[in-house]
């Protein structure tokens, strides 16, 4: 597997595959590096890709890698965005070495770095499309281990019962109206996932 990991003195660890090109590259807008005072709109606003991206990360995990997380250990990913098709093009990984993830297989974390490229895009802005790639990262915390909740259902809902029974000499009532979860389409309905609730 050719990924590369480097070691700073405080046991920070940057992971990254050694075909990238950007790992350490300057951000640049028209030639010259980025001033920090600028501030740019480089992609158009979208409310799907931070989930699907955290989403992503999460299900990469299996089981015994996630019970070697401890709380609060942070996976810092950073993905190198093409200014002019909205593409992953690069990704990196950041960590402790004194944490879990540092025990986690190189496999896991190409997953990740082929999922990100082949499900993620943005929308490049005209400003977007000056710079020499687009920046996007996050600090991720794993979601724990806990039954499934994406193909959980919630129970349908219980069968109305008559208080009383009707006359005898009366016609028996018309069954009463029940709509199946979901409104009546025959469609499970509308689960959560990953933690936020999205339409």
């Amino acid at each position: 597997m050719f990924f590369q990991a480097d070691v700073s003195e405080s046991g920070s660890v940057t992971l990254y595959n050694r075909a990238n090109r950007l790992t350490y590259a300057t951000h640049t807008i028209d030639g010259r590096p980025i001033e920090l005072f600028e501030r740019i709109i480089d992609t158009e606003p979208d409310n799907w890709t931070r989930p699907l991206a955290e989403r992503i990360v999460n299900d990469a995990f299996s089981a015994a890698e996630r019970s070697r997380i401890q709380p609060g250990q942070v996976l810092r990913i950073a993905m190198f965005i093409c200014p002019q098709t909205g593409r992953v093009m690069e990704v990196r990984f950041g960590f402790s070495n004194r944490s879990g993830y540092a025990t986690i297989p190189v496999d896991t974390f190409r997953r990740i770095e082929l999922a990100l490229r082949e499900q993620i895009r943005f929308t490049p802005t005209a400003d977007g499309r000056r710079l020499n790639y687009i920046f996007r990262t996050w600090s991720h915390q794993l979601v724990p281990n806990m039954p499934e909740r994406r193909n959980r259902l919630p129970p349908p809902p219980p069968i109305p019962i008559p208080q009383s029974p009707p006359p005898p000499s009366s016609p028996p009532p018309p069954p009463p109206p029940h709509d199946p979860p979901g409104g009546g389409n025959n469609q499970p309905p509308q689960t959560e996932i990953g933690g936020e609730w999205r339409p």
